[in-house]
């Protein structure tokens, strides 16, 4: 299984976001899935949102994809 990992604070989820994915996904038949990985933590960055409210923006943003999964990976590092 080939695997794209697409990492950012996602802070928040946008349309270029989106594009990035679209095209990944339209663009390259050998990616199997698209993993997006929002960042746990963003050093020099103020965070507004948290972390869980930037994985549920994800999982919206992202929902529309069927090659897509929305990762917490970080969090998992990270507790």
């Amino acid at each position: 299984m080939n695997v794209a990992v697409y990492g950012g604070s996602f802070h928040c989820p946008h349309l270029g976001h989106v594009m990035v994915v679209s095209h990944i996904s339209l663009n390259d038949p050998d990616i199997d899935l698209i993993l997006v990985v929002p960042a746990y933590t963003q050093e020099g960055k103020d965070l507004v949102k948290s972390w869980t409210q930037r994985l549920d923006m994800c999982g919206l943003a992202f929902d529309y994809f069927s090659n897509v999964e929305v990762s917490a990976v970080e969090w998992k590092t990270n507790s």
